[in-house]
């Protein structure tokens, strides 16, 4: 795996809708549901808010790191910002 998170000892793989994942939010619950052990670390766009604070509902720790890759990248080598990134259309 690369950076940032090139220490990960072990990655688990739920993916979801690449648009609108609002509707995906009910699936994601029952799959997590009551799920013990490590954090997750969850970007999905917009959807990421009612996603993270239902799994708190449930007792599953979650963090957003959507663009986390891109601040990374910014610090080290320069590169742009997340806000400066151009739009994706909708």
């Amino acid at each position: 795996m690369s950076e940032p998170f090139g220490k990960v000892e072990a990655v688990e793989l739920l993916g979801s809708e690449a648009v609108d994942a609002f509707e995906d939010v009910p699936r994601q619950i029952c799959k997590l549901r009551g799920r013990e052990g490590p954090l997750l670390l969850v970007s999905l766009g917009a959807a990421v808010i009612v996603l993270t604070s239902k799994f708190s509902e449930v007792g599953v720790q979650a963090i957003d790191v959507g663009y986390i890759s891109n601040c990374y990248n910014n610090v080290l080598t320069d590169a742009p910002t997340p806000e400066e990134l151009p739009r994706m259309p909708v």
